[in-house]
């Protein structure tokens, strides 16, 4: 086992590490707080705070590649194979969500915590729109580009080193989900798999960062034409999950990485 470059080694204790450490912290509180706790601040906060929180991941994801030869944007095999692999992949991830969601009951579902930060205005939507873009570039360039590849490295880079690299990143990205619930970490888990095959077939992260980017999308989309819980203070009420009032911000945008969003009305609606 070697120890890899300074940077290098930042990324994969932010993304092995801190992450997946201030996910469990944060889902700690919430489940002391319970779900009917009020977002301590605004939603477009929480979401300013994860594009940020998306942005520092990439430029430490960029500063290994550079140490390490990766290019984040090389196109690879990005002909119509990869393109359709990806369309494939895509699919894939929705089929997962519609499992996942019938594993939930109503309730739990609505007490997601990710209900409560879903944008309601068009101003949010669109903020929100921009964190699922930053994400599926920076997420895909640490996690399945070079956080992978640094981690295959320093576990002794043959095939072994490589797959279980890829296993023990998709450990860390799902518990980086932890805040959802324990189902959410499964669900998260596979969806990881399933990116991590595709950049090996593709041999690029262009395709995985589109297909990300537009899961959350559609995803987000989804869970809004489903219904979102009402506002606190509507006149209809509806079970609604919220971040803990002890959860700082930082730790709710950490939380409020987009990747879990199923779809949910309230209790009796059609899910």
């Amino acid at each position: 086992m070697s120890l890899p470059s300074d940077v290098g080694l930042v990324l994969l204790v932010w993304i092995v590490l801190v992450l997946p450490w201030l996910a469990l912290r944060s889902r700690r509180r919430l489940a002391s707080a319970g779900p009917a706790a009020p977002l301590p601040v605004s939603r477009r906060r929480i979401w300013v705070s994860a594009l940020v929180v998306q942005l520092l991941l990439f430029l430490l994801a960029w500063g290994a590649g550079q140490t390490y030869g990766r290019r984040l944007f090389d196109r690879g095999d990005s002909g119509p194979r990869a393109w359709l692999l990806g369309g494939l992949a895509l699919l894939l991830l929705l089929v997962q969500r519609e499992i996942y969601r019938a594993l939930l009951s109503p309730r739990q579902r609505a007490e997601l915590p990710i209900m409560k930060w879903l944008p309601r205005s068009p101003g949010e939507h669109a903020l929100y729109v921009t964190v699922a873009l930053a994400a599926g570039v920076a997420e895909e360039a640490a996690y399945r580009g070079v956080g992978w590849e640094v981690l295959s490295w320093s576990l002794g880079g043959g095939p072994e080193a490589v797959w279980g690299g890829a296993a023990l990143l998709c450990v860390a990205f799902a518990l980086a989900h932890a805040t959802q619930g324990p189902q959410a970490v499964v669900f998260v888990a596979s969806t990881a798999v399933v990116m991590h095959v595709l950049v090996m077939l593709t041999d690029t992260l262009v395709v995985a960062m589109v297909v990300h980017a537009v899961y959350d999308v559609l995803a987000a989309w989804l869970a809004r034409r489903g219904g979102l819980p009402e506002e606190e203070g509507a006149t209809v009420a509806a079970p609604a999950a919220a971040v803990a009032a002890t959860t700082t911000t930082s730790e709710a945008a950490t939380a409020a990485r987009p990747g879990v969003i199923p779809g949910q009305k309230s209790d009796g609606a059609r899910t």
